[in-house]
């Protein structure tokens, strides 16, 4: 199995990147459809400046900047079915989610996940291809 392949599993491309709100609503999609328990922590850099050239320089402006969300999916139809995960951001919009990466561990090929987490990742490719079809 080549890594090629692993990856076409272990990365879901979402149809469109996803703001954070957007993604925390295909979470919820997901864990309805699955169905499933998803746990999820979320980490974004935002700031306050100052924009001498704005209309009001002495208020600042607020700017969120990239965002990640990473958690764990457990299916509630098959015991053994559960993995973390991660995101990966859009290239020209960081504050937008483009994939949910599934972890891979170093040295392993396809043969060597169970069984029930590369159903549990082709289940979660196709409850996100789904949510943007509704």
């Amino acid at each position: 199995m080549t890594i090629q392949t692993l990856d076409q599993l272990t990365i879901v491309e979402l149809i469109e990147p996803l703001k954070l709100r957007g993604f925390k609503q295909l979470l919820g999609y997901i864990a309805e459809t699955l169905p499933g328990d998803i746990s999820y922590q979320v980490s974004y850099f935002g700031n306050f400046f100052h924009n001498p050239t704005s209309t009001h320089p002495e208020h600042p402006t607020a700017e969120q900047g990239s965002v990640s969300v990473g958690g764990t999916i457990k299916s509630l139809k098959r015991q053994m079915a559960f993995d973390t995960f991660g995101t990966l951001p859009s290239e020209k919009d960081f504050t937008r989610i483009k994939a949910i990466r599934f972890s891979q561990i170093p040295g392993y090929d396809l043969q060597d996940y169970r069984k029930e987490v590369v159903t549990l990742w082709q289940e979660v490719a196709k409850c996100a291809k789904s949510y943007f079809k509704k």
